[in-house]
């Protein structure tokens, strides 16, 4: 007979653990045993060292002993870590909260140590003899032995900041690191005292320098993230007061003064004193310009010190850059030097293009270092007092030089001078966007940290600014900047006015200044400067979950009224660019109006000058226009307002139509009258019987009326695209003569207008109701012939002017019951969809190496337009297209375009199945295309979704939330059908099985689609990044994807199982973001339901226990998610001591727990399953230990009548903790236990009495109690009939008729209950 320890160790004591079915042995280990409770261990050293240093009158001995408590501490934890049993096991376990646990409480030591050297060296040096014969025949003695102590203390706290620096955990470190740098400041100040101790020599002063030198630059690490540290204030002060007293001594300079961004500010100075002088003496232009690259260099190097250094000397670099970058008499905004300059020399214009460089690159470095807040702040203060001396904003020099500046040097031939205007105007933008970021940034703190007991008046909700933010930029100003900037010649230009306008509109400014902040110190090595925080920490998650409930609503509370005061700021700076009028007063203009006719006024241009061939408008500015306008007019909507007239309608007239504020009512109405009424003046010419009219057939009236029509047209497109609601009800009230203007573009001739026109038809055909039928109405009969202006429309020659035209025409075929339920006509549509995918070769050809640079170089991350339309408009309609069954099938087995289609962008046919192509688009290095934009990759992540899912399933997914099921809802529609109806129906529903759907998946997991959605979920950072709609479309089809079981180790290969687990964001989250995190929790889940934990890397099996366990406590999960991430977790716990202790750490236990109290009973088993897996963890021996916790499990064991599979797990779990002597005494105690092992032994089902015999085994080894508690309940007696009257050849045996497997078990259990009576009679 095998003993019960073999028994278990070859039993599944589980039915669920995926490839590793042994169960680990119940006798703990010995070392594993002291690595869990080493942390204890530790924490008795750091109370004993810091019992002693809190002695009163501590003395050096006394200290030295505290040392050796918190030294034995760190031994401890030093063995701990280096163990080789676990660096066999995990090769990475410093990456394990164990670990974050055990270095923090390292680095504490550690810290405790270098306080304890450093008070040792302050009692040294005042134990220093203070008469002259005692300090000649002890001082050096004392001062060697402080001298040591210090440096001891230094090396203590490199030490802690190297450990610091590997903590991976998300625990705020900063309040150690600040403690840690003060320490360390002190000790090379208190190093000072005692090398000037020693001698006078050159050499001892040069290495005091250098110890005020790291003095300084530690606590100005410290302030950069501690800014109200008074105690680093202090010695920061006392620090540079004793550095000048020591230099004035000694009579040389310190090594800052020699610093190389000292000497490059050194060069400015003698560069600005010799042109103030007009003596000459200043140096040359390239040096010039070379010391400010530098100090620019600086700042992205190493930000921190090079801000601090700016900041010394009474802000000497600040003022230095300040009055570089706005010289004297640049702020009085005049130009009557004019007539002067057009004689000067080439020496001149040489020096004016270095000084104007110059100013560019000083602005580039106040930017850069406006990262630090503590400079920002100073900036700020200092562009105040300018302000006041000069009578001139910031946001007014930004004017002028648009005005003045780079608009006028259009028609200069001097190239260079252009680009440097150009160059200066982005940097001056570029520094006012930044603070005016960081000035709302305070404004939202100002508003979070107002007491949450007041409330908020209407004053200050319509205006919550604070004073300070208003007197430095004006948002009258700032309207007409944006306004301005957006009308320049220049493409970086415009492209700033989109940056800065979309940061002044943007709710919360701290996503965009970390991502610049991100950008800016992606080389930089100093770990300090990437953890600036510049507003208030938010709270995690799991704090919010441990407030107290006033904490709580007062939390809440302060985030509503930050919320609030952000929608009101970006509506308010809304309506001041919607309102503004050029001067700057913001009163009766209209800035969508005159944006809309510089575009309009350039696009009808049938001769243009040769400035309007500079400022062309291609497709892709006024796309961005058109979607800017859009967004501003969806800032302007009063929500709230909406929201109460629905509610006075739903109450009054039972609902009712669409509601428009009487703002976005007025803008728009106003937009429409300016254009509806201009007058126009014609020129009568009498023709004489010689005259002929203009030979081009256009005149000033046909342009002024043809660009009227382009403005009416952008502006209602791009309400269109913003809101359905509002696009719908300008076009029926406000565009009168919406239809003939629309014909005119379309027939125009003019390619720009007819794009126009194309754009503003595809957008009306994906608006349901009016908007829809009033394009359709434009395709009447005379449209569509052979001069039609849709006939036009498709056969342009502008690739552009087609793709939108055939768009639309596919929206308007889908939308249409008759051509959506034909399958010819869907294929002929997704022929038209597969055209516009393909590149134009005659493009491919002409597309020289000056053009490529020029794409390559563009500030934006999409070709031209000419070149993304027909692919844009070609993603868009597969995302229709995509939700038919035929075409699912079609696009994701390898249907490829056969046949050229006039209106498609292709010439010839493709060597490309759609889906290839789609997959080539979503690359982010893709060679054609440089970059996705974010409609694309939305459009690519639905249609991805959309081809992974049957129309079931949708279904299904619709009724989930609803109070009824699908089917529920079916049988009552058929109530009221007859027989023949409801077979009509049946028979016009698409068919589409969970067979083809698989099919589907795996075909597209051959095409690398997993791949591409990880491509569209690791997008670039800021503006170019994924947006959340995108996010969850991907996470979405990546979740359909893992329910094929066949491809999860493909999904893995390329990558969807990492980027989920990168994915997972902390903070402060909205109900989108925690949607798409809860949806990339579930794809972990079902990708490792199945898979073998030992085939993944250690950051994919420790990383994806995190997202599990949080998806088990998340209440908004469903039991489905609960369920298979509870299956996943089973499967990790079974794979080795590292996993367990990793489910441990993350609160394994308590989610597990709450899992096993789930109503749903498979949710309960999956649960109770990967607690049992978790044995023999010392941890879950601890909780099992407690005799509530016990109670749970016998309760569980008991009801297997009703939940059979969760009773069996529980069963297994108490047959392998029963061998703990705690556990068996605290068994044998309840009542529960007598009655679990009667009704199990008459049960008569052999997989739970197999575990109920290990349980009794593991009760006799025990003896005493537990072995009377057994013999009380009849076990043995029972066994010992068992055993005779089924022992193996017995008549009875073999009347049962037992399977191979249950005839196993029949063996196994009368083997057992041998064992049991042989125990019994010892």
């Amino acid at each position: 007979l095998r003993s019960p320890n073999a028994i278990i160790k070859n039993l599944h004591f589980t039915p669920r653990i995926y490839y590793n079915s042994k169960m680990a042995a119940i006798n703990v280990d010995s070392d594993n045993d002291s690595i869990t409770n080493v942390i204890a261990v530790v924490e008795g050293f750091k109370k004993e060292g810091n019992a002693l240093f809190q002695k009163a009158g501590a003395t050096i001995s006394i200290l030295n002993e505290a040392m050796e408590r918190y030294q034995s501490g760190v031994n401890k934890v030093d063995q701990t870590i280096t163990l080789p049993k676990i660096i066999s096991k995990d090769n990475n376990i410093d990456t394990t909260k164990l670990m974050n646990q055990m270095l923090y409480l390292k680095v504490t030591l550690l810290s405790n140590m270098a306080m304890c050297s450093l008070k040792k060296a302050e009692l040294e040096l005042e134990l220093r003899p203070k008469s002259t014969s005692d300090l000649n025949n002890n001082a050096d003695a004392d001062i060697d032995t402080a001298t040591a102590s210090l440096q001891t203390t230094i090396e203590y706290v490199t030490t802690s900041l190297q450990s610091l620096d590997q903590i991976t955990s998300e625990q705020d470190t900063r309040p150690t690191r600040s403690k840690l740098l003060y320490r360390r400041s002190k000790a090379n100040f208190l190093m000072t005292q005692t090398s000037a101790s020693n001698s006078n020599s050159n050499s001892n002063n040069n290495e005091t320098v250098k110890l005020y030198a790291s003095a300084q630059t530690d606590l100005q690490q410290l302030l950069s993230f501690d800014t109200h540290n008074k105690s680093a204030q202090t010695l920061l002060r006392q620090i540079k007061v004793h550095s000048a007293k020591m230099l004035h001594t000694t009579g040389m300079a310190s090594s800052a003064s020699h610093s190389p961004l000292t000497r490059a500010l050194n060069h400015l100075k003698q560069h600005e004193e010799g042109i103030v002088s007009g003596s000459g003496s200043g140096i040359d232009g390239e040096k010039f310009v070379t010391s400010l690259k530098f100090i620019h260099a600086s700042l992205l190097d190493d930000l921190v010190n090079a801000v601090h250094e700016l900041l010394g000397n009474d802000g000497r670099g600040i003022r230095q850059l300040l009055q570089l970058a706005f010289p004297p008499g640049s702020l009085r905004l005049t130009n009557t030097d004019e007539e002067e300059n057009e004689n000067e020399n080439e020496k001149e214009i040489y020096g004016k293009r270095m000084q104007n460089q110059g100013q560019a690159l000083a602005l580039q470095c106040l930017s850069s270092a406006s990262a630090l807040p503590v400079f920002a702040l100073k900036l700020h203060r200092m562009m105040l007092i300018m302000e006041q001396d000069t009578k001139c904003r910031l946001d007014d020099y930004v004017y002028y030089l648009l005005v003045n500046g780079s608009n006028n040097n259009s028609n200069s031939n001097n190239n260079s001078e252009g680009s440097t205007s150009e160059e200066l105007v982005n940097a001056v933008m570029a520094l006012q966007m930044r603070l005016m970021l960081y000035m709302h940034v305070v404004e939202d703190d100002m508003i979070y940290n107002r007491d949450a007991s007041t409330s908020i008046s209407a004053s200050e909700s319509e205006n919550p600014s604070p004073p300070i933010v208003v007197s430095i930029l004006s948002n009258k100003h700032q309207a007409r900047v944006c306004n301005t900037a957006l009308q320049s010649q220049y493409d970086s230009i415009k492209s700033m006015a989109l940056n800065c306008l979309s940061a002044w509109l943007e709710p919360n400014p701290l996503p965009i200044l970390q991502s610049i902040h991100a950008h800016q110190c992606s080389s930089n090595k100093d770990s300090t400067a990437k953890k600036i925080s510049y507003g208030k920490a938010e709270p995690t998650e799991e704090e919010v979950h441990q407030m107290q409930p006033r904490k709580l609503a007062e939390y809440r509370k302060r985030c509503y009224q930050r919320t609030h005061g952000r929608r009101v700021r970006c509506r308010r700076n809304a309506l001041y660019f919607a309102n503004d009028n050029g001067d700057g007063d913001g009163d009766g203009g209209n800035a969508i109006d005159s944006i809309l006719s510089f575009v309009a006024s350039l696009l009808s241009s049938s001769s243009p000058s040769s400035l309007d061939e500079i400022m062309k408008i291609d497709g892709y500015w006024r796309k961005e226009y058109v979607i800017t306008i859009g967004r501003i007019m969806n800032h302007i909507r009063d929500e709230n307002a909406r929201e109460s007239k629905k509610e006075s309608d739903d109450k009054d007239n039972g609902g009712g139509g669409v509601y428009i504020d009487d703002t976005t009512r007025g803008i728009i109405q106003s937009f429409f009258d300016k254009t509806g009424h201009q007058l126009t003046i014609e020129e009568i010419i009498d023709l004489g019987p010689g005259d002929v009219p203009n030979s081009n057939g256009n005149n000033d009236n046909d342009v002024g009326h043809l660009s009227n029509c382009i403005k009416n047209c952008l502006f209602i497109t791009s309400l269109l695209l913003a809101s359905n609601e509002v696009g719908s009800w300008g076009l029926k009230e406000c565009w009168k003569d919406s239809r003939n203007e629309w014909e005119t573009l379309a027939s125009s001739g003019n390619h720009d207008a007819m794009a126009v026109a194309a754009e503003c038809a595809s957008a009306a055909a994906g608006v349901e109701g009016f908007v829809r039928s009033w394009i359709q109405s434009c395709m009447n009969p005379d449209n569509t012939s052979e001069d039609g202006a849709w006939r036009r429309l498709l056969s342009c020659d502008n690739r552009e002017v087609r793709a939108g035209a055939a768009s639309a025409m596919a929206k308007l075929g889908l939308a249409d019951n008759s051509v959506a339920s034909d399958e010819g006509e869907l294929i002929a549509l997704l022929e038209v969809a597969a055209g516009l995918l393909e590149d134009d070769g005659e493009d491919e050809e002409n597309n020289d190496e000056a053009s490529t640079n020029k794409m390559v170089s563009a500030t934006f991350n999409s070709s031209s337009s000419g070149q993304q339309a027909p692919v844009e408009r070609g993603v868009e309609l597969l995302t229709y297209l995509s939700s038919k069954t035929s075409i699912k099938d079609e696009i994701a087995h390898g249907f490829a375009l056969t046949q050229v289609h006039s209106y498609s962008s292709a010439t010839t046919a493709s060597e490309k199945t759609v889906l290839e192509r789609l997959v080539e688009l979503s690359e982010p290095k893709n060679k054609r295309i440089p970059g996705v934009s974010p409609a694309v990759a939305f459009s690519l992540a639905t249609t991805f979704a959309s081809l992974s899912v049957s129309i079931e399933t949708l279904r299904n997914e619709a009724f989930a939330e609803k109070e009824i099921t699908s089917e529920q809802f079916d049988q009552i529609q058929a109530m009221g059908k007859t027989e023949e109806e409801a077979k009509l129906e049946e028979s016009k529903k698409e068919k589409d099985d969970s067979q083809a759907v698989s099919s589907r998946i795996k075909s597209m997991a051959r095409h690398n689609v997993p791949r591409a959605l990880v491509s569209l979920m690791e997008m670039g950072e800021g503006a170019s990044s994924a947006s959340d709609a995108t996010l969850e479309q991907v996470v979405i089809a990546m979740m359909r994807f893992a329910g094929e079981a066949s491809i999860r180790g493909a999904m893995i290969q390329q990558g969807c199982l990492s980027a989920c687990i990168n994915f997972m964001k902390n903070g402060e989250l909205s109900e989108t973001e925690k949607k798409i995190m809860r949806h990339g929790q579930h794809t972990i889940a079902k990708i490792l339901v199945t898979t073998n934990p030992s085939l993944l890397n250690t950051s994919q099996c420790m990383g994806s226990i995190k997202p599990l366990i949080l998806l088990v406590r998340d209440t908004d999960s469903s039991d489905l998610q609960r369920f298979e991430a509870l299956l996943s977790l089973t499967n990790l716990a079974s794979h080795s001591d590292s996993t367990k202790q990793r489910i441990i750490s993350e609160k394994g236990i308590g989610a597990l727990s709450y899992g096993m109290f789930s109503s749903h009973e498979m949710v309960r088993k999956a649960a109770t399953e990967a607690m049992t897996n978790l044995v023999p963890h010392p941890k879950i021996m601890d909780h099992l230990r407690e005799y509530d916790n016990l109670k749970v499990w016998v309760a569980f064991s008991c009801d297997f009548d009703e939940h059979f599979e969760c009773a069996r797990a529980a069963l297994g779990c108490l047959a392998m903790v029963t061998q703990d002597r705690i556990i068996s005494s605290e068994m044998c105690k309840m009542n529960l236990s007598k009655g679990l092992i009667k009704d199990v032994l008459e049960s008569g089902n052999l997989e739970l009495m197999h575990r109920l015999l290990i349980i009794v085994l593991n009760l006799m080894e025990h003896g005493g109690a537990c072995l009377d508690f057994t013999i009380e309940t009849g076990t043995v007696a029972f066994c010992e009939v068992y055993a005779q009257s089924f022992q193996n050849g017995s008549s009875k045996s073999c009347e049962l008729n037992f399977s191979p497997a249950d005839k196993k078990l029949m063996d196994i259990s009368v083997a057992l209950a041998k064992e049991v009576v042989s125990v019994s009679n010892r």
